[in-house]
């Protein structure tokens, strides 16, 4: 339409932009939640506040299912993580300490057969695409509720994020 009539019109098409540039960082002391906001979100939230099982183990890396059948053999009659951890430093096999990790934080094949371990217990020999692994499980941390304290400071951010969203929608719909 505009190409057909261009002749018709006095002046070139124009448009005036006006724009705001605003950082949501800049809203969010001003949307602080109160304690009861805060004691209130907690209450009425608390499955989000479940910190789930963890695990504290090592894990040896293999090339071949041949090495792993080897080092598994040479360890399968020690008891304790650390004394395979002596007899690993001795002998310069190289290994992984991992430290409060939970399910979703391990690949699959992995932590199948790491939650089903007990303390001090190896596994079998896991095959994964990356390699044959072995692990030993040193810890277990049971899942837990956070307390109100350890979960607060996370409240205050979820709640004021939220808030400050809610503004700039709100600002942008007016």
């Amino acid at each position: 339409f505009y190409k057909q009539n261009t002749s018709q019109y006095m002046s070139d098409e124009e448009r005036n932009i006006k724009y705001i540039l605003i950082d949501k960082r800049d809203f969010i002391s001003t949307f602080m939640p109160t304690e009861n906001e805060i004691l209130d979100y907690y209450n009425n939230n608390s499955t989000l506040f479940i910190e789930s099982e963890k695990r504290s183990f090592l894990q040896f890396n293999f090339k071949t299912l041949n090495e792993a059948q080897e080092f598994k053999k040479t360890i399968k009659n020690i008891s304790s993580y650390k004394e395979v951890v002596s007899y690993a430093n001795s002998e310069n096999i190289k290994y992984n300490t991992f430290d409060k990790l939970n399910k979703d934080e391990v690949i699959e094949e992995i932590s199948q057969s790491l939650f089903t371990l007990s303390l001090n217990e190896q596994s079998e020999i896991i095959k994964t695409a990356l390699a044959h692994h072995i692990i030993i499980l040193i810890d277990i941390f049971s899942e837990k509720k956070l307390s109100f304290n350890e979960a607060k400071d996370n409240i205050i951010k979820i709640i004021s994020e939220n808030d400050v969203n809610n503004f700039l929608i709100d600002l942008e719909n007016q």
